[in-house]
């Protein structure tokens, strides 16, 4: 079910590992709803004035856009310890190695998930629109540079989801 270029609970999961190698993924508690990065070419106009009243184009660079993350506001370090972390990673400025994985069937028994992994750091991080009774916080991510790559359809590296 999307919502605002996003996707709702079960059929998302998020996280950022904390090590590389092998990967160890610490995922996000109370995602409720999810923007996923995806990339957009530039477009280089190629246009030659003539005959024709088309204009054309080449593709340029790649931007990967923002990934953006809402989630139900969870205080405690217990029950949620990696959301506490986003803000420690927002203030050490802190790039990491994220992955988002997207359900790739409708069925929830079939334990496929689509994955966009790459370099991200928290750019912003704080109170949002309030769900009903929920208190609610957007982070938004930005894409380092380094690296961005979409994945096949395979088992969740992620885990189950910890809602």
């Amino acid at each position: 079910m999307a919502t605002s270029g996003g996707y709702i609970a079960g059929d998302v999961r998020a996280g950022w590992a904390v090590t590389i190698s092998p990967q160890v993924f610490k995922t996000i508690e109370g995602l409720m709803d999810l923007t996923i990065p995806k990339l957009v070419s530039d477009k280089i106009d190629t246009t030659r004035y003539g005959v024709s009243r088309l204009h054309t184009n080449i593709p340029g660079l790649d931007t990967v856009t923002d990934p953006v993350l809402k989630l139900i506001r969870d205080a405690s370090a217990v029950s949620s310890p990696n959301q506490q972390l986003l803000y420690a990673l927002k203030t050490a400025r802190t790039s990491s190695f994220w992955r988002f994985e997207v359900a790739a069937q409708d069925d929830p028994s079939v334990n496929l998930f689509e994955a966009y992994e790459g370099y991200f750091r928290v750019s912003e991080i704080g109170p949002s629109v309030q769900v009903g009774t929920l208190n609610m916080i957007e982070v938004t991510l930005v894409f380092d540079g380094n690296y961005f790559n979409h994945q096949v359809p395979a088992v969740s590296q992620l885990g189950p989801n910890p809602w």
